[in-house]
């Protein structure tokens, strides 16, 4: 196998000794204006020239067309390529177009298709863009299918070409299923404005990495379109930085209290751990005052091994909870948080915990969370402290904190994903019955009256309607029709 990186997704494949052309762009530099609605739709397309002659392209054994947008089939490749050239595509409709530009030998994708003694099958699972963007008809049409390929033949390694997909939990079930060897993903994390990424970013290439350890990955569609963010060089980076983070494992402090409350102290313990996960990632210690046994009001024992000077060669700081949060917390502690902060260590406040956090003055200037009760406890006491009452967790420059009591599972969640990806996450999620990420905020559990009135004429009568006719199905669209006489999304539908 011999994979060529030609430019953003096209490439020359070498498999099983046929020359496999994949996705051609074949256009000059800038030939076509960039995506409307999506990043830097100012750019042309392609951003870069071709780096080869094309005729080293075209005499290619066959063509494996993923989808048809306009940077992996333009209209240069309909009027370059052979019209009786074997093309390999993903559906009806995509045989119909190069049909129409006179390509006589296509062949749809299935799960069995082959060419020669390749075996092609078609991936299933992947998804161009976000669900959000899927809810909207006209976005949803626009963006349509696309798809990847699986190449397998005895003497090679197993080829899984993702395809324009983002992450999904769909796509790694695919890939397990599969167990490819080499895995090309298309990384350059490509955006709608609005509606967020339609391909694979960074975090996405960790997770493909932890689901498939063995297997080798190429990043491919980069810097070559205009709505690509995330560059090769940047990606070098992150891959280089967890490369690094994966050697050794993660020092995690856990900031113990006499009369703790034990589930607060059970999340971090848990999830931090090695027996829910089954592989060990972090090294946990738990520290105090003073070291020795703490009791808890329930009757619970935490051993304490370190003192506070565990918490300034740590990695991660968790202050599970505080039980005196209106009284300033001994000046050592807040040395030591300050201490790890400036080496650089990621500061953790669940649930109460963020009132330390606060005391020791690394919260002022930041937005931060905790239990929606004390809210008012807490904006008295530090104003400088921008809090957000309705966030399950707050991450602000390395400092993270959450909302109340379950909110600290969502918290460490995080934590491990923003470490080891979503894939990790998920599974540790999984056997803890926990969702692995759950929408909203917190305000969604204070009892809080439905408002009568509110400055705004429009939205008074929105509510009144809105009360009227409760048992009936409501649309965003249906509802800025009816009372602001205009459809919100009309103007990026415009852009796109």
């Amino acid at each position: 196998m011999n994979i060529t990186q030609i430019r953003n997704a096209t490439l020359l494949i070498t498999y099983a000794g046929k020359r496999l052309l994949i996705d051609p762009m074949l256009a000059p530099k800038g030939a076509y204006p960039g995506f409307p609605g999506t990043a830097h739709a100012e750019r042309r397309n392609p951003t870069v020239e071709l780096p080869v002659d094309v005729n080293t392209l075209l005499d290619a054994d066959a063509v494996i067309v993923t989808h048809t947008h306009d940077d992996h089939w333009d209209r240069t490749a309909a009027e370059l390529i052979a019209k009786d050239k074997p093309i390999y595509v993903q559906n009806d409709r995509d045989a119909a177009l190069l049909r129409s530009q006179g390509f006589t030998n296509l062949t749809i994708m299935t799960d069995e298709t082959t060419y020669g003694e390749v075996r092609i099958a078609k991936t299933y699972g992947g998804q161009y863009g976000t669900d959000r963007a899927y809810a909207v008809p006209e976005l949803a049409e626009r963006l349509g299918e696309a798809c990847g390929v699986v190449l397998r033949h005895p003497d090679e390694k197993t080829l899984y070409l993702a395809g324009d997909t983002i992450w999904r939990e769909e796509v790694a079930a695919d890939l397990q299923k599969h167990q490819p060897d080499v895995v090309v993903l298309n990384a350059g994390y490509a955006h709608v404005i609005g509606f967020g990424p339609i391909i694979m970013g960074q975090e996405d290439v960790l997770n493909v990495h932890f689901l498939l350890p063995q297997a080798k990955i190429v990043a491919s569609h980069m810097e070559a379109i205009n709505h690509c963010l995330l560059t090769r060089s940047a990606l070098r980076e992150y891959v280089e930085a967890n490369q690094e983070r994966q050697m050794s494992l993660i020092n995690v402090a856990i900031v113990a209290v006499d009369g703790f409350s034990p589930f607060h102290y059970s999340v971090p313990c848990i999830l931090f751990g090695d027996s829910v996960s089954g592989e060990k990632r972090f090294n946990v210690t738990i520290c105090a005052e003073t070291p020795g046994l703490l009791t808890s009001k329930d009757g619970f024992a935490l051993n304490a091994t370190q003192d506070y000077t565990a918490i300034g060669q740590a990695d991660i700081v968790v202050v599970p909870y505080w039980q005196h949060v209106l009284e300033r917390p001994p000046q050592a502690l807040l040395d030591s948080l300050v201490l790890a902060r400036d080496n650089g260590a990621e500061i953790v406040g669940l649930c109460l915990g963020s009132f330390v956090l606060a005391w020791a003055g690394i919260l002022d200037g930041k937005r931060a969370a905790t239990h929606w009760e004390f809210e008012h406890h807490f904006q008295s006491l530090f104003p400088n402290v921008q809090l957000d009452i309705n966030a399950l967790y707050v991450d602000d420059g390395n400092i993270i904190t959450s909302a109340g009591t379950a909110a600290a599972l969502d918290c460490c969640l995080y934590i491990i994903r923003q470490r080891f990806g979503s894939v990790v996450a998920n599974q540790i999620a999984r056997r803890m019955i926990v969702p692995p990420h759950r929408e909203g905020g917190q305000a969604q559990f204070i009892a809080q009256p439905v408002p009568k009135d509110t400055r705004d004429a429009r939205i008074n009568c929105l509510i009144d309607y809105l009360q009227q006719h409760i048992t009936e199905p409501h649309s965003l669209d249906s509802l800025v029709l009816r009372e602001l006489r205009g459809p919100r999304q009309g103007s990026w539908l415009r852009m796109l």
